[in-house]
């Protein structure tokens, strides 16, 4: 780049550069100086703070919303869940897995209330009945 060129700043570069800013005009107002003729060691560490302080952020802003994502993607994952013998009176949900007639059977509807496995389409057969280990191949 030449003398003569000024580099044009990116609107991230310039959010940082803003921030940083601000910072800077807390840490100078919050420490009782009304003009910047301290000496450069000073204006430099505060300088040097605020974008520390501003880098820091910013990252732990981008981990956190990793972070949230990551458990948003856990939250919708479907979950199994073991719910015992079949029973008429029980509230079953998608992910269900109950026991009826010697069998195993997921629910697929979000709520099956009354529906006997095997009736409809809301339950499927997971594992099949044996017949004391003669269905062996």
């Amino acid at each position: 780049m030449s003398t003569g060129e000024t580099k044009v700043r990116s609107q991230d570069e310039e959010d940082f550069l803003a921030e940083v800013q601000k910072v800077k005009d807390l840490l100078i107002k919050s420490n009782g100086f009304s003009d910047l003729k301290k000496p450069l060691s000073t204006n430099m560490t505060f300088a040097l703070l605020a974008e520390f302080y501003v880098i820091t952020r910013q990252s732990a802003d981008r981990e956190i919303d990793e972070l949230k994502q990551a458990i948003e993607v856990l939250k919708n994952r479907p979950v199994m869940s073991y719910r015992g013998v079949w029973q008429k009176d029980v509230i079953y949900r998608h992910g269900d897995v109950t026991a009826y007639g010697g069998s195993a059977w997921h629910c697929d509807l979000d709520s099956a209330h009354g529906l006997q496995p095997g009736d409809g389409l809301g339950w499927k057969l997971m594992v099949k009945k044996g017949r004391d280990a003669r269905d062996r191949a």
